[in-house]
Order: structure tokens, then sequence, then C-alpha cells
């Protein structure tokens, strides 16, 4: 492999340059954006097993993809291995999304399943039992006091990280990482105190 400009591997090489150069992607980014061309498919499918939702799995495709330019702000990226990275990327996206919508579920869903699992009992009680329970986690959460209350649901419910958490609420991250474990403490002992936890 001479590197001539017949040569097909030089040119494939030039069309995707081409190709990425004509997406507006910056020059120093295009192997990264190849890379996640190549990789869309399959990033795509892992999406869609994580979250259950081919919607969802492509809107945090594109999200990937997103990130990486934020992250980059148009400078190259010098990455050993960039398939590993996209997946890692997307694998992290999946995960906050999964957070996220888990707290969602349980916190606003009248008809989530508060213990997780599915059960044999009627339909109707099941649904009453899951309304009791969120009812009351509400009731739990509105007993923290103002600043608990806050990190608790920027964390639980927006799913941002501690350090986010703590930047948008002017604190420390280790005051935010006390803070949750205070209100989990307490939302645990109020929910088996109720008998609404295992």
């Amino acid at each position: 492999m001479g590197g001539k400009a017949g040569d097909p591997v030089v040119s494939l090489a030039q069309a995707r340059t081409a190709r990425a150069l004509a997406d507006g992607v910056p020059e120093g980014l295009a192997p990264l954006y190849q890379a996640y061309l190549r990789l869309g498919p399959a990033l795509a499918a892992f999406l869609r097993r994580r979250t259950g939702c081919e919607h969802t799995a492509q809107d945090l495709l594109q999200e990937v993809w997103l990130r990486v330019a934020r992250a980059s702000d148009g400078a190259p990226f010098e990455i050993a291995n960039p398939e590993a990275f996209l997946q890692r990327v997307a694998g992290n996206l999946a995960l906050d999304w999964l957070r996220r919508n888990r707290f969602r579920a349980a916190f606003y869903d009248t008809e989530a399943d508060p213990a997780g699992v599915a059960s044999t009992a009627p339909d109707a009680e099941r649904s009453y039992m899951a309304r009791r329970a969120v009812d009351y986690l509400r009731i739990v959460v509105d007993e923290l006091p103002p600043a608990r209350r806050k990190a608790f649901l920027l964390c639980r419910g927006e799913g941002l990280t501690a350090k986010e958490a703590g930047l948008r609420l002017g604190i420390a991250e280790k005051t935010v990482k006390h803070q949750l474990a205070a209100a989990h403490a307490h939302i645990r002992e109020r929910l088996v105190q109720a008998g609404l936890w295992p």
C-alpha cells in the first residue's frame, strides 16, 4: 500500500474526511466523526436495548455526538481508540437516562410498581398500592429541609451529578453528597416505618 492517489484505501479515507467536512465537522474531529458514523448502528442497537425505546435510542445517539462536539469545542481529539470512547459516552448517556427515568417512574407515575417487581395481585390492588407508595413518597420528600430537598430533587429527579447540583445550588459537591445521604436515610426510615420498604 504505497499511498498513491488511485489507492482505494486512500480514496476511502479521503471520501470519509470529505463527508465529515461537508457535514460541518471541524477537521480535527473528522476521525472521531468517521468512527461515529461507522459505529452508529451498533450504538443505536445498544441504546435501544438499554432504553427499550427506538425514539429514545435515536435521541441518545444524537446526544453522543453533541457531547463529543461540545466537549472538544472544535479542537482535535487525541484518542487512541475512538470506538471505545464513543461506546463509553453512549453507555454513560444510557445510564444517566435510566437513573432519571427510574426515579421519575417511582416519583411521578402513579402506576409504577413501587417494589420494581411484577406482582400476581389483581391490577386494582397493585394500582392502589402503587398510588399509596408514590403519594407517601411525595409527603416524605416534602418533609426534607429545603436545601436537602433541592439537592435530592436535582440529583434524583433531574439526573444531575452531585457536582452539577452543587454548581446550580452554589454549594460544594461534598455538601450535596452529604445532603443526598441524609435525604436517603430519612426517606428509607420513613418508608420502613410505613411498611413500604422491604
